[in-house]
Formats: C-alpha cells, structure tokens, sequence
C-alpha cells in the first residue's frame, strides 16, 4: 500500500469515528438511536444518490448482473452497526467503544483477507501478520478495559 492510500484509510477510520460520535450524539439528545441511526443513513444516502446521478450509473446490464442479497447485505449490516454505535456510545463513551469496533474489523478482516469471502483478493495469513493482530487486539483492550 502506497503512504498516500494509507493516509486515505487513515482519515476514512476518522470520519467513522466522527460520524459515530455525531450520531451517537443525536440518539442521546433525541432519546431515541435508531431514531440517530436512521437519520444519519438517510441523510447519507440522499447524498450518495445525488453523487451517483451526478457521475452517471454503470450500464443497467451489469447492475442486473449483482445478486440481490448483495445490493441488500451492505446496508442491512450498515443498519445494525450505527443504531449499535448510538446505542452503545452514549453509555461507554467513544474512546472505549471505538477501540472495541476497531477490534472487531481487525478480527473480521482477517478472517476475510485469509479466506477470500465475498469474492474478495485473499491474503494468507503470515506469522508476522498475526503477531501484529495480537499485538493491536492486547493494545484494544488495554484501552478498554481499565480497572477504574
């Protein structure tokens, strides 16, 4: 990976922990997180809809070519992790409950990476990628799971 993709994924895991912040927020001032949940998706995808239109659509033949459960599956999973977030952060704060996401795509992507769901570029496993893993998981938790 280039030092500028890695700057880019950087900044994306930023804004995650932002946008998670700002919805977390508007669940607790409204009281109600799926309420933050589905305005903060609705809102999002109003603006990728006028993106999408704006830069044009791939031709209908290949959009027909997606499975169904595909176009579905991202924003269903999408769905389930932000009222999660706007649940959870209000109560344990974003620096505890941030770090644990972190940790579950960590765990997730590796499982991924090494076994090429979804059609995805595999990547086997080297020691000293699992080593890294551990070495971040026990930094996760040590962030955590603080005794106070």
């Amino acid at each position: 990976m280039t030092p500028l993709l890695a700057l880019g994924a950087i900044g994306a895991g930023s804004l995650l922990a932002l946008k998670a912040a700002c919805d977390a927020r508007l669940g607790a001032l409204s009281a109600d997180p799926l309420l933050a949940a589905g305005v903060g998706l609705a809102v999002a995808g109003l603006g990728l809809s006028a993106l999408t239109l704006a830069s044009g659509l791939p031709p209908s033949s290949r959009l027909a070519e997606v499975p169904l459960w595909l176009w579905l599956s991202g924003g269903l999973l999408t769905a389930l992790a932000t009222s999660t977030l706007c649940w959870l952060i209000p109560q344990q704060g974003l620096g505890r409950v941030i770090p644990l996401c972190l940790a579950g795509q960590l765990i997730t992507s590796l499982c991924a990476a090494g076994s090429g769901w979804l059609g995805l570029p595999r990547a086997p496993l080297s020691p000293a990628a699992l080593l890294g893993a551990l070495c971040a998981l026990v930094g996760v938790f040590a962030l955590t799971f603080d005794p106070d």
